[in-house]
């Protein structure tokens, strides 16, 4: 399953910054920003879906991160 979420990443050093947090979440995880976006959205894939760890350690990083319906 896919997750999306509206975040406050600005750039490409920033989301390099949210890699390692990421990968702590599964070794099969996969995600990706879409800075081009008014929402700076970042989709997650990964089984089970963890939106609020997502979100959490996003946060811990210093950046705003919402889920989007």
């Amino acid at each position: 399953m896919i997750a999306v979420f509206e975040t406050s990443v600005q750039n490409s050093q920033e989301a390099a910054q949210i890699h390692p947090v990421l990968a702590q979440i599964s070794p099969t995880i996969r995600w990706n920003f879409d800075l081009q976006d008014c929402d700076r959205v970042l989709r997650v894939n990964c089984q089970p879906e963890p939106v609020g760890l997502v979100i959490g350690m996003v946060e811990e990083q210093g950046f705003a991160c919402e889920e989007l319906e």
